[in-house]
């Protein structure tokens, strides 16, 4: 956008808060539903348009359709926090408040387009903010599919807004009055000059960055459904994922089960093209993505790391197979770096606290995995794991049913869930 045309869209979303706003929450929630129907109608085209623009296999786009539209359900007809009366005193009574603030600023990554728009986006217009979006450059296609679902679904324009906007103009729109938050998702590196800009803006925001979560099998794992899981969170969406298991900590009593089986799934695995319906992994999403992968796991080979399952980059491809390996120690950048691809890292330990520890050493805290069929282990894990989101014998991932974020270098605030309806509004407290 040039800088006069970004200032009237600017100057536009502001103004049309001031009557969205003043909407009822049954209004709103009318709209959030004609969203979901959007969706369906438009499910195959949208889905087509993530996996062209980024790569993500046909079958997993038309998942995350889906899920975007249970998103829709699930906040269309959840409970709100209405305004309540407190007692005091004899003399004195209260009253608590809940507003929407403005404008939220999303910028978003493109490894789920659609899924990490519409858990901010749909919320916050559901509590009556406004949406502003700044897509990542290569899913842009998909983004304009966004705003005309939302037009399409009767949402007047500048209500939620597409910027097409260069990462040198974000600053431009946090200042300006038609921002009061920022919801980041993206890596640490960025998240912490998004934060920096909004600090100085003294403009609240919620940060959803990197994760290098572990995953633990103890002694007593259903193995089999350990490393069914175990290839699915680590190569869904071929491996660029926040919340996928990237370090697996396994018993050293089961460790060679463990591993055989892990390597006999991936070599299952069909790598291809993304519209292929057959294709499970399909491209690393950008070039300069896949040199920093390749270069991640040859630093660590170098430095000691042994290849179990070779894979690696194909040709000059941005195709990638999968890959396990072995023997990483903490200075090696598979023990100490997001791996954003289908690398699997595995290590052993030889009692759950040795596994506890090891977890925990970490700079980042999204989410982790455990099996095990011990209660005790499970208490002391969910305890003691320093990380915003916790599976138990399950597949981690994320859902409007539950908030969502990270501790450490993976972020602050929450999405989803309750709590995160009210991440971005003006709880008002009056006095009587």
């Amino acid at each position: 956008m040039l800088s006069n045309e970004l200032n009237t869209t600017l100057d536009a979303s502001f103004m049309q808060f001031s009557s969205w706003k003043l909407t009822s929450l049954d209004f709103r929630r009318s709209l959030i539903r004609q969203v979901a129907i959007q969706l369906q109608s438009n499910r195959d085209e949208l889905a087509s348009q993530i996996s062209l623009d980024m790569g993500k296999p046909i079958t997993q786009s038309l998942a995350e359709v889906d899920k975007t539209i249970d998103l829709c359900t699930h906040y269309a007809d959840c409970s709100i926090q209405q305004d309540k009366g407190v007692s005091i005193s004899q003399n004195s009574r209260g009253e608590i408040m809940y507003r929407p603030l403005g404008g939220v600023f999303l910028i978003m990554p493109w490894n789920f387009p659609l899924w990490q728009v519409m858990r901010c986006a749909v919320p916050n217009l559901l509590m009556g903010n406004t949406i502003l979006l700044k897509h990542a450059p290569i899913v842009f296609e998909t983004a304009k599919m966004i705003e005309n679902i939302f037009l399409l679904a009767g949402f007047q324009p500048n209500i939620f807004t597409n910027l097409m906007i260069h990462e040198s103009e974000v600053e431009k729109v946090v200042n300006h009055r038609s921002v009061t938050g920022i919801a980041f998702t993206g890596s640490d590196r960025v998240g912490r000059i998004v934060a920096a800009i909004a600090g100085k803006a003294l403009k609240k925001c919620v940060l959803e960055l990197g994760g290098s979560d572990p995953f633990i099998v103890c002694e007593d794992a259903d193995i089999d459904l350990a490393t069914d899981i175990a290839v699915r969170s680590r190569m869904l969406n071929t491996g660029q994922t926040c919340i996928a298991a990237k370090r697996f900590f396994v018993h050293e009593t089961i460790e060679a089960t463990f591993t055989k089986k892990v390597i006999q799934k991936c070599q299952q695995l069909k790598v291809g093209m993304p519209l292929d319906p057959q294709t499970d992994l399909g491209f690393i999403a950008r070039e300069d993505l896949i040199i920093q992968l390749q270069k991640q796991v040859e630093q660590s080979i170098s430095m000691g790391a042994h290849v179990l399952l070779d894979g690696g980059r194909v040709g000059d491809t941005q195709h990638f197979e999968p890959m396990v390996l072995k023997n990483i120690t903490n200075e090696m950048p598979l023990y100490n770096q997001e791996i954003f691809g289908p690398v699997m890292s595995i290590f052993t330990f030889t009692d759950f606290e040795d596994a506890l520890s090891k977890a925990n050493d970490s700079p980042y805290g999204l989410g982790a995995t455990i099996f095990t069929k011990d209660e005790t282990t499970i208490k002391i894990f969910k305890e003691q794991i320093d990380v915003g989101a916790i599976a138990i014998n399950s597949m981690l991932g994320s859902t409007p049913f539950l908030p969502f974020g990270g501790v450490k270098q993976s972020g602050f605030g929450r999405e989803l869930g309750k709590e995160g309806l009210y991440e971005f509004v003006n709880i008002k407290s009056v006095l009587y």
